[in-house]
């Protein structure tokens, strides 16, 4: 990702202990994988202690975290944007991590928001259409048609990268 090791430091924490929480609708709220917080001299990224068992959520988490490094520790954002979530996920595939987050997006009912001005439904972390569009387009500028990752791809996500690379092929360059 880029980021200076010695602007950020690393923390471990557990969600074990805490309730689960609900909204209105009954739509559970998701616990924090990871947390980034931008501090004087160096920044803190925390990381939950369970997915330690999961390398593939690990990395894709760390990955985020350090996305947020890049975006807000370096003033490229100021943290109130809308959209700060997504473009965060975005930094990652264009970093060429997104395969990691990609394969288990986090996606909670609690978490969504509407597109400012409108009624239409806005995640807030990019859902699994939206990381095959963007992994494909990544592909697509850098001109790499068959990507030998693509069968890492969970089915899902693999079948949503298939149907957006034929979508910019025919597009023409």
């Amino acid at each position: 990702m880029g980021v200076e090791p010695s602007r950020v430091e690393f923390e471990f924490y557990s969600n074990a202990n805490l309730p689960t929480l609900v909204n209105d609708k009954g739509h559970a709220f998701g616990h924090a994988a990871g947390t980034y917080e931008e501090g004087n001299s160096q920044s803190i990224i925390r990381i939950e202690r369970s997915q330690f068992e999961e390398p593939m959520l690990l990395v894709g988490t760390v990955a985020h975290e350090q996305a947020h490094a890049r975006l807000l520790g370096e003033g490229r954002l100021s943290g109130d944007e809308f959209d700060n979530e997504l473009l965060t996920d975005l930094t990652v595939v264009f970093h060429g991590l997104g395969i990691f987050l990609a394969n288990g997006p986090r996606h909670w009912h609690s978490a969504v928001t509407t597109w400012p001005g409108t009624a239409v439904p806005r995640p807030g972390y990019m859902t699994t259409p939206m990381y095959g569009y963007a992994l494909a387009l990544r592909c697509w500028l850098r001109e790499e048609p068959l990507p030998r990752w693509r069968k890492h791809l969970n089915p899902g996500l693999r079948a949503e990268f298939k149907q957006a690379m034929r979508f910019l092929d025919g597009q023409g360059r």
